[in-house]
């Protein structure tokens, strides 16, 4: 048990040395990787036939996709930590959560079948209502008998 402990303990130490080494300051570590990669990119622009300059807007690519990737993991894993901490036991987070949710997911707006913009919830269902009369007809029309042969 002692030699798994230590195990365990000297385990821990080189994912911390990890950790300050690889992932410390991944926000501001993306802010400047986005930024560098947007000079390069001005640079590019200037100059489109220097592959110097080629090069390097796909070094800088790479790394703010390395980097991008990196601090929204970061960011994953620290809204669950929130999650786990509050939870759904009818907390005030839980219930901000599920309004930012609602209001994401709402329908503001339509355009009608003509194109024009439909704001509120009467003109969104009668443009609804207009495009499916449209598209499926609004009369039901009788197809006949259907021969056994064919089924």
């Amino acid at each position: 048990m002692f030699s798994i402990t230590q195990k365990l303990k000297k385990t821990k130490e080189a994912l911390k040395k990890l950790n300050r080494e690889e992932y410390s300051e991944i926000g501001a570590r993306y802010l400047e990787s986005k930024e560098n990669l947007r000079k390069v990119q001005e640079k590019c622009q200037r100059d489109l036939y220097d592959q110097d300059v080629v090069e390097e807007e796909q070094e800088r690519l790479e790394e703010f996709k390395k980097v991008s990737k990196d601090y929204f993991s970061f960011l994953t894993q620290k809204s669950k930590i929130n999650w786990l901490k509050a939870g759904d036991e009818n907390t005030r987070f839980f219930h901000r959560s599920l309004k930012i949710h609602q209001y994401h997911k709402r329908v503001v707006g339509v355009k009608d079948i003509n194109g024009n913009w439909c704001e509120g919830r009467s003109a969104v269902a009668e443009a609804f209502e207009q495009y499916y009369k449209m598209l499926l007809g609004s009369e039901v029309q009788a197809t006949g008998v259907v021969q056994s042969e064919v089924v």
